[in-house]
């Protein structure tokens, strides 16, 4: 019983994986490289008559708590496209007639659906 590949899952998930990391990678080069910008009052800034003062304050090249979590999570999201491949490779355990599997072919499911379970936790993460 051949194994048939779902090129189509497998093309939404590369897809989707690299419009994500493309997602991340620009929002932390756009911090670092341009500007973010917060009110000067966060910062405890004052006017001389005490009040806090209104006007914008522009910072390049600050990173937050935020984008290293974001670079952190690209780790999980990459390690999970060829953990993807092998259960496509191996197969899942859902098959019509399971008595009808060879021993090695079993074994190659059984496998497959292991390392599904893995990708799924590596999306958790």
């Amino acid at each position: 019983m051949a194994v048939v590949i779902p090129w189509e899952t497998i093309a939404t998930i590369h897809i989707t994986t690299y419009l994500s990391v493309i997602i991340i990678v620009a929002r932390v080069w756009i911090r670092l490289r341009f500007v973010s910008i917060y009110n000067q009052s966060q910062v405890r800034a004052t006017r001389v008559d005490g009040e806090a003062a209104q006007r914008w304050v522009v910072v390049a090249g600050s990173m937050y708590a935020d984008d290293w979590v974001a670079l952190a999570s690209l780790l999980p999201l990459l390690t999970r496209l060829p953990v993807i491949h092998m259960s496509f490779v191996y197969g899942g355990t859902n098959v019509p007639h399971p008595e009808k599997l060879s021993e090695t072919e079993f074994r190659g499911r059984q496998k497959g659906q292991q390392l599904l379970i893995g990708s799924r936790m590596l999306l958790v993460i």
